[in-house]
């Protein structure tokens, strides 16, 4: 084989690498923002929205909104982050059954998909995936969550992604990314 030969085979191997590593790892590869709150910080794409509230019963509530579904949609898929006060000592596995109770008893349909051991910031926790139909009044959504439950120094952090079923697992990368960066302030 000729030398120009051999420069071009291995160009075109050289590209087709790049190619399956692009596929493989778009998340790494986003522009990021790093939201640093009081009680804990996480990094996200920097095209996603983010807004902090401060809902009744938590500390903190920080969102997370897909920015092409803001205007598409009448459901935005989202991820957010809550803090809550804890008012008796709780296990993990405990907090994770009451949160199953509550949506349960919420949602039409529930499913609960999965529930296992998750390690966050170096902390055992518990990540639960459920689905189901919430009523709202534009309509009712055919939904799936994915929440990773950390308990420390007597608070209950919550890492929620949700999003319609048909587009969930489109997500599961930039929930990852968020799990995978947060850190809580302790």
């Amino acid at each position: 084989m000729s030398v120009r030969k051999n420069n071009l085979l291995f160009g075109l191997i050289l590209a087709i690498l790049l190619l399956v590593f692009l596929a493989v790892y778009p998340a790494n590869l986003q522009a990021q923002n790093t939201f640093e709150g009081d009680y804990f910080s996480l990094e996200y794409p920097a095209d996603w929205i983010s807004q902090e509230e401060v809902p009744q019963g938590m500390i903190l509530e920080f969102v997370l909104l897909a920015p092409e579904e803001v205007t598409v949609n009448e459901f935005t898929s989202n991820i957010n982050v809550m803090a809550e006060e804890l008012r008796q000592d709780i296990s993990i596995e405990e907090y994770a059954d009451l949160v199953l109770i509550q949506v349960e008893n919420m949602l039409e349909d529930f499913t609960l998909v999965e529930r296992k051991e998750v390690m966050v910031d170096g902390r055992i926790g518990v990540e639960l995936t459920y689905s189901g139909i919430a009523e709202d009044e534009a309509g009712d959504y055919s939904l799936t969550w994915r929440q990773a439950i950390m308990i420390e120094a007597e608070l209950a952090y919550i890492v929620t992604l949700t999003a319609e079923q048909e587009v969930f697992y489109e997500y599961e990368d930039i929930y990852n990314l968020v799990i995978n960066s947060l850190a809580l302030n302790i």
